[in-house]
């Protein structure tokens, strides 16, 4: 060691860096002792190596007892053995997963991003042993609810991508937990259960998949076969079906179980759930799977065969009819000689194998199956009804069984069995029969249908009469027959009597049929219009608030659909009765009055006897200001109706007196109300005339509250539109001259909104605004940043003025205004940069961006970091607006062609 000292190790600095450089540990002690021997000074010097360690243990630690002492027993313990120490990194890892995953479970969606992020980036450092240890127990906790359910779900799919193969000890676990989600009821549980379980085939392979879910196979438990049968649905799907193939008809022959043969059976119905027209490239071998459990001793595997079987004919259809051909005997054979639930299935199966067969046997099997399907009508069984139901859909609209034979078989009992009670309060089928009813139309007629209908609408059910009411509705107005003018008299006057207040709270749906039906039929039915008023007069006077509103939604209807028979007394009745009650106070019985007289007022105009606005505009103005949007809306419209109709009976000081109510709607938060009000409030201002409401108008420019002089500054705008802007811009332009910068703000918005509005009709006075921006953009304080939103408005009215009037000879005012506009490019505030950018971009497109770019070179290269970007943000904006432009002005070829000239160069660039 003296020896490399001597050689390598000259001098101190060089020991120092010797010393840096080794790694610190048990084998390089004395190396290092050595080297620092070397370095610091020895006993010769008169110095000592002094421990303190060994000082400080003899003098303080006390031993009682004859036992070591604490300190010393951790001092003998200080050396780590090597299994300490990857005990100690996995506390570390396991630490680290569980900060994450509480992070995914409880964190901010920001958090739980990165936390997902974190655990796929480092699942294999992890190792599924440690990430499956903590998320499955999560899993499985009572207390988890669906959306921490979901994102731990998400966990396990993202983490199964990236194991892959070193997640197979784990998929039986796996499958125990996702397994459950494949029938939840909730659509999207069920998706994320498909894609873990497809990941995970995908990651493991077939044989550890068909390894861990073949316990099941044969269990006892029939929720743990439906659920195994879903899961190898999709593993095959993701593998590969016809790998799968010889594993199921092993399993759908099996000897030792019926549980077996029946999951396997099962498996082949969830395939042809999920693979839909798919299914036909594999139809023979599922067939020859489930052929055999048609003719099985066990009644449930026959059961779930001929689901099978009919599933396969719904997925394929109108294909593969051929492929069927072995099993009709069977099933035409079980159809004639099972009872109860085999027999519902058997149905099932051959009513879904009807559509798809050629004429000759669908003609046999039609006629056939149909009167095996009314000897069950009756049936208490609700699957029996069902599969009844769909047959009878079917022939409904089939040409083999005829209208006599429908009449006269089924038409009474189909009523009989169907429209009753017990079988209406099942939603499902409900619908169901409705549709039935409606397609029965073809066969049977639409008047007997609605003679049935009719005598069901006195029945004391309630939901048998609603019912009642949308088969009559839907009957009436989708088809495509004419009804007996004496069966539709005996409708109406049904109805109408119906139209009671004791009718209409138990039944909801009765005035929508019933308007959308008398709509269908108004010119015939126009008698009864007297009739069907004084009706829903004795509702509108109802005490309860249900039937009120009830009413009033009929009267909307019978205005709606009275254009088509002008009956002028009517419609003034309505009127009347409208304005009477606008002092309703719940906000949905004042939206549908305010529809129904802005639907007579925009229809019926000219036939209104008193045509004066006055009453119904006293009692419309206190609304404008109504808490409900809706309510204000169709009062605003109302307004605008009046004064663009008869505004010349109201006295115009009522109208300054609206015209000001309207200025509180301009800042309301839905857009089509400030629409609306800037539509009434110009339609206004056209008859009233300017003068007037501009003068009252700039008074409100020198209010403190900004959202007054912002409506106000729309107001002006409006008033220019629709007047013109020479009546608002010596107005503007002399009170501007005054010294409050509330005044000046508002009159630079007012003219930025002029610009916006008016458009190039504004060139006119373009030369005379020059002066006012000039003294607006050299307007500057630096100390309250006051003025700073006058410059902020001035950008917005270049921006407007700019592209309202380019390709209108003004090039040389925009660039005299864009001179003033460039000096402040060096602001730092983030609004005022956004409109100036905004005012340089509409300039380039006034004046070129080849004159701007002339600006943008000076400061490209500057030597400060923010002077250089901004000029290559404006750069940016010039290059992405108008690329091909800026060709112009990019320098020639030919200005250099004296210094350091190269001829290879050049004529390489020119050719």
């Amino acid at each position: 060691m003296n020896k490399f000292l001597k050689e390598n190790v000259s001098t101190k600095n060089n020991i120092i860096a010797e010393i840096n450089n080794t790694i610190i540990n048990d084998d390089n002690v004395k190396f290092l002792s050595k080297l620092l021997n070397a370095v610091l000074p020895n006993e010769s010097e008169g110095f000592r190596i002094i421990d303190y360690c060994s000082n400080i243990a003899q003098s303080t630690v006390v031993e009682s007892s004859g036992a070591p002492s604490a300190l010393s027993q951790s001092l003998k313990n200080s050396k780590v053995t090597s299994n300490e120490k990857k005990l100690i990194f996995y506390q570390i890892k396991e630490k680290k997963l569980l900060k994450l995953l509480l992070k995914i479970k409880n964190g901010l969606p920001l958090q739980r991003k990165s936390a997902l992020k974190q655990i796929n980036e480092k699942a294999t450092e992890f190792g599924p042993d440690l990430i499956f240890h903590h998320v499955l127990p999560i899993m499985l906790q009572p207390t988890l609810d669906d959306q921490e359910r979901h994102l731990l779900v998400k966990v396990i799919d993202r983490v199964l991508i990236k194991l892959k193969s070193l997640v197979r000890p784990y998929v039986g676990r796996i499958l125990m937990i996702v397994e459950p989600l494949l029938i939840e009821e909730d659509f999207f549980s069920r998706v994320e259960g498909r894609e873990v379980i497809a990941s995970l085939s995908k990651s493991v392979g077939i044989a550890s998949m068909i390894s861990a879910l073949r316990p099941d196979l044969d269990n006892i438990d029939d929720y743990v076969r439906n659920t195994c049968a879903r899961a190898f649905s999709i593993v095959a799907i993701s593998l590969g079906v016809k790998n799968f193939i010889p594993f199921l008809k092993a399993v759908s022959k099996s000897k030792k179980s019926w549980y077996a043969r029946h999951t396997g059976i099962k498996i082949v119905q969830q395939l042809s759930l999920t693979m839909g027209k798919d299914a036909l490239n594999y139809l023979t071998d599922f067939l020859e799977i489930i052929k055999h459990g048609l003719v099985d001793e066990n009644s449930r595997i026959r059961i779930v065969s001929a689901l099978a079987v009919s599933s396969l004919a719904q997925a394929c259809k109108p294909y593969g009819i051929d492929s069927f051909s072995e099993i009709f005997l069977s099933l035409w054979k079980g159809i004639k000689t099972l009872k109860g639930r085999i027999l519902v299935a058997f149905l099932k199966a051959l009513c879904s194998l009807i559509p798809s067969m050629d004429e000759q046997n669908s003609y046999y099997y039609s006629n056939e199956t149909i009167i095996v399907a009314i000897q069950h009508l009756n049936s208490p069984d609700i699957q029996m009804k069902v599969v009844a139901l769909e047959l009878l859909s079917y022939c409904s609209t089939s040409k083999y069984i005829s209208k006599e034979f429908f009449i006269k078989n089924i038409y009474a009992q189909f009523f009989d069995a169907f429209w009753n009670a017990r079988t209406m309060n099942n939603t499902k089928m409900s619908k169901l029969v409705i549709d039935v009813t409606i397609s029965l139309e073809n066969k049977v007629g639409i008047d007997l249908l609605l003679l049935k209908l009719l005598k069901l609408i006195y029945n004391e059910n309630s939901q048998l009469r609603n019912y009642s009411y949308n088969a009559i509705e839907n009957i009436m107005n989708n088809s495509k027959y004419l009804v007996n003018r004496n069966l539709l008299f005996s409708i109406v006057d049904r109805m109408i009597n119906l139209f009671e207040p004791y009718y209409l709270e138990k039944t909801q749906s009765f005035v929508t049929s019933f308007c959308s039906f008398l709509g269908n039929y108004i010119v015939d039915l126009r008698i009864f219009l007297p009739k069907i008023f004084t009706k829903s007069l004795g509702c509108i006077n109802s005490s309860n608030f249900f039937i009120r509103e009830l009413g009033f939604k009929f009267l909307y209807n019978i205005v709606y659909y009275l254009e088509s028979v002008e009956d002028s007394m009517l419609i003034n009745q309505i009127n009347s009765l409208s304005i009477d009650y606008i002092g309703q106070t719940h906000s949905d019985l004042l939206i549908i009055l305010l529809k129904i007289i802005e639907k007579i007022m925009l229809t019926y105009f000219n036939v209104l006897v008193n045509s004066s606005p006055i009453p119904l505009v006293k009692k419309i103005l206190p609304l404008i200001k109504h808490e409900n949007e809706e309510v204000q809306f169709h009062c605003i419209n109302i307004i605008s109706l009046i004064a663009n109709r008869n505004g010349i009976f109201i006295p115009p000081r009522e109208w300054m007196r609206i015209s000001f109510d309207l200025l509180e709607a301009f800042k309301a938060k839905r857009k089509k109300i400030r629409r609306a009000a800037v539509n009434c409030f110009g339609i206004i201002a056209s008859f009233l005339g300017p003068q007037d409401l501009v003068c009252s108008l700039l008074n409100n420019l020198k209010v403190q509250d900004r959202h007054i002089r912002i409506c106000t500054s729309i107001a002006i705008a409006v008033i220019a539109e629709n007047c013109s802007s020479f009546t608002v811009l010596p107005f503007l332009f002399n009170e501007y001259n005054s010294q409050d910068f509330n005044t000046q703000n508002g009159v630079l918005k007012s003219i930025s909104f002029i610009t916006e509005f008016v458009g190039e009709y504004f060139k006119d006075y373009l030369i005379s605004l020059i002066p006012l921006l000039e003294n607006s953009m050299t307007h500057f304080d630096n100390i309250h940043r006051q003025i700073s939103c006058n410059i902020i408005q001035v950008k917005l009215i270049l921006k407007h003025l700019s592209l309202s009037l380019y390709d209108f000879g003004f090039e040389d005012i925009f660039v005299h205004l864009f001179n003033f506009v460039w000096p402040n490019i060096f602001e730092n505030q983030s609004f005022f940069r956004k409109s100036l950018l905004n005012a340089i971009d509409a300039l380039r497109i006034s004046i070129g961006s080849y004159k701007i770019i002339y600006y943008t070179f000076l400061g490209l290269f500057h030597a400060s970091k923010r002077v250089r970007e901004i000029y290559w943000n404006i750069y940016n904006i010039l290059y992405i607006g108008s690329q091909t432009s800026l060709i112009l002005s990019y320098p020639l070829i030919d200005s250099y062609l004296n210094k350091y000239f190269s001829f290879n160069i050049y004529y390489g660039i020119l050719s």
